[in-house]
């Protein structure tokens, strides 16, 4: 007599302890993220991430996200939410996600297991923050980090693959952008997170990155100054030297001759920027007819340029408040909340609303709940073993795909 029941993934942990014995399940815990690339020849819209798996059966990759985070540890981007498991899982496989334009820079052209649904934010490269966690953001299960100092967000994580929880300090320099480079673990696929600072090097050469499958690929240096250009107007000079791209900041080329913007400077990441109100304190106006700062007196004297904040003046300052009520609903359902977060320069989205390990459907605007087949055979005794259980329940994932009987 056979019988079949469907359990979400929450209520397996009631079995434990019964007559039954409890299975090891394919997971994602155990996973350093190995390689990153911020960029290629310049092109910064050429973006790579490699997870590496520390041991065997890590590949339900679809109960993870990585998200990006700024040199603050704040303003959270996500990457990428991968929406199924993998088919390698060996000690050592490698899970390979890339952006759309990726594939252009390899040889052969990257075929990758998951794309980037954005793009790590240029203003991050310099410093930030990547973390591999649970689809619902509550455990952050590792952490790399990068601008050494300027870099001053959390470096927390779980005790899963670093023994201190602390991932920091950040690797001292920036991501890679400007060459066929990537930031990569420097250590076996077994271990543990020392710090980010000690673990982590540019490789010396071309990055070489790894699809599930087992593919690999070759980051392409430049040949010629031609196939160098980070698309900033105010880098000159751009040249290929020694298969990898050189760029020139040229700050004269920022000047606007606008006096309530400040004076201009070339960021090698995200070209001209201008500081802003060069008016202290920040919040008081500044006269661009007459070259000078005074206070506001009435609220039209107060913009910030940021469409969902209220710009008001408390005479004689100017005060900016961020009203999510001022983001409209883009119509997704999976991509959670919209809110005002000036520092990004207005509405942002929060992300997958579903917790772990639930998938979301935007077809029906809900959270789908992962089931876990339960199948009990009365009277069976099963002997233990590769592919069976050492008492008469089998479990297996109802939609994982893999069809595998879990030990």
């Amino acid at each position: 007599m056979r019988r079949k029941w469907l359990l979400h993934p929450r209520w397996v942990g009631w079995l434990v302890g019964t007559s039954f014995v409890a299975p090891a399940f394919g997971t994602f815990h155990l996973m350093q993220i190995d390689q990153v690339i911020g960029g290629v020849n310049g092109d910064k819209t050429a973006q790579a991430i490699q997870l590496r798996m520390r041991v065997p059966l890590q590949d339900q990759l679809q109960e993870s996200r990585i998200r990006a985070w700024d040199a603050n540890g704040d303003n959270p981007i996500l990457l990428v939410a991968p929406g199924n498991p993998v088919a390698v899982s060996n000690g050592g496989s490698t899970v390979l996600i890339c952006s759309p334009a990726f594939a252009a820079h390899t040889s052969p052209a990257a075929v990758c297991d998951f794309t980037m649904s954005a793009l790590i934010p240029v203003s991050y490269l310099s410093a930030g923050s990547l973390t591999f966690e649970s689809a619902d953001g509550a455990t952050v299960l590792w952490r790399l980090s990068w601008g050494g100092a300027v870099y001053t967000g959390s470096g927390a994580g779980s005790l899963d693959n670093d023994a201190d929880g602390n991932f920091n300090p950040p690797f001292p320099g920036p991501l890679p952008t400007t060459c066929n480079r990537s930031l990569r673990f420097d250590g076996p696929s077994g271990d543990l997170s020392t710090n980010n600072a000690a673990d982590y090097i540019v490789t010396s050469g071309a990055a070489i990155l790894r699809r599930n499958a087992g593919t690999m690929y070759t980051v392409l240096g430049c040949a010629t100054d031609s196939d160098c250009d980070d698309g900033l107007a105010c880098t000159l000079h751009d040249a290929c030297v020694s298969g990898c791209c050189v760029f020139t900041t040229d700050r004269a080329s920022c000047s606007d001759g606008l006096f309530c913007d400040g004076v201009e400077v070339c960021d090698a990441y995200t070209g001209c920027q201008s500081p802003g109100n060069p008016c202290a304190p920040p919040a008081t106006t500044c006269d661009e007819a007459m070259d000078s700062c005074g206070p506001c007196v009435i609220d039209s004297d107060c913009d910030d340029g940021v469409s969902c904040t209220t710009d008001t003046c408390a005479a004689p300052n100017c005060v900016f408040t961020a009203d999510d009520v001022n983001c409209a609903d883009n119509g997704l359902f999976c991509d959670g909340m919209e809110s005002c977060v000036p520092d990004l320069g207005g509405c942002v989205s929060s992300g997958n609303p579903c917790p772990s390990p639930d998938s979301c459907d935007e077809t029906t605007d809900t959270c789908v709940m992962l089931t876990i087949a339960l199948e009990v055979v009365a009277g069976a005794a099963a002997t233990a073993g590769p592919g069976t259980l050492s008492s008469p329940v089998g479990l297996t994932h109802a939609g994982d795909g893999t069809g595998r009987r879990f030990v």
